[in-house]
């Protein structure tokens, strides 16, 4: 392949993070969606059928990297709750770098067409809102809705990180991810039991079949999300040569 050189003209430009650029973690269709919306004035709201027209990707494409930029926590989806405690509507926040916490509690799980990924509110979708505060079934219903949402983005990070295709409305595999659930794991542990496992199992013919939900998530979870990764050396280490892995293991 030639190289490929780049040539700007003054103005049409616009300033960025280099954060998302250089995410390791993402596909190149994220960092794209990404820069494109973030390249928009701050007061611009997005749908979903608005960028289905400025790109050749169809509706679910744009789902599903829009589903990736809300694992690795730069979409944000939040809802709030009125003063007179029912739910106000969902709002998508869209952020310069990853955020680390997703109040889960906050999600309503359904999918819009219309969707605000820049931090406005998208007024279209009031499916949320919760009119009678008093209907004991409203509480079921939400959780359901909650542990929906987690579980699509649990086994879209586990079919992303071990090349696999599971479904998300597997019955054994949300029967086991709301068990881990209601025990309080979150969305992190799952991440990190899924990357001590695949760390472990992957090269190993034995083990590799494994990788799978209903033994990731299964009783043997919190033993899994506990495990030490242990570096292997030799009894006796030469100090005399440099060793390639120690900056591996190094916390930065």
């Amino acid at each position: 392949m030639p190289a490929v050189r780049t040539k700007k003209e003054a103005g049409r430009f616009v300033s960025l993070d280099k954060t998302v650029l250089h995410d390791s973690r993402l596909s190149l269709q994220a960092k794209g969606l990404h820069s494109y919306m973030m390249s928009m004035p701050d007061d611009w709201v997005f749908y979903e059928t608005e960028l289905q027209k400025h790109f050749t990707n169809g509706r679910d494409s744009i789902r599903k990297t829009m589903r990736e930029l809300q694992t690795f926590g730069y979409l944000v989806k939040r809802q709030s709750k009125k003063s007179d405690g029912t739910f106000a509507t969902v709002e998508m926040w869209l952020y310069e770098t990853p955020q680390p916490t997703v109040d889960w509690k906050s999600v309503d799980g359904k999918p819009a067409d219309g969707e605000s990924a820049d931090g406005k509110s998208d007024t279209t979708n009031n499916d949320c809102t919760n009119n009678d505060s008093t209907n004991n079934d409203e509480p079921n219903k939400t959780i359901v809705e909650q542990d929906s949402t987690l579980a699509h983005d649990i086994i879209y990070y586990l079919n992303m990180k071990a090349s696999k295709k599971y479904k998300a409305t597997s019955k054994t595999a949300r029967r086991h991810i709301n068990a881990r659930i209601k025990d309080g794991f979150t969305l992190d542990d799952f991440k990190k039991v899924i990357d001590n496992k695949i760390r472990d199992w992957t090269h190993d013919p034995k083990m590799s079949k494994f990788i799978r939900p209903e033994t990731l998530f299964g009783t043997k979870f919190e033993s899994y999300l506990n495990e030490t990764h242990v570096v292997r050396t030799s009894a006796t280490p030469d100090h005399s040569q440099y060793d390639p892995s120690f900056g591996k293991e190094l916390p930065f």
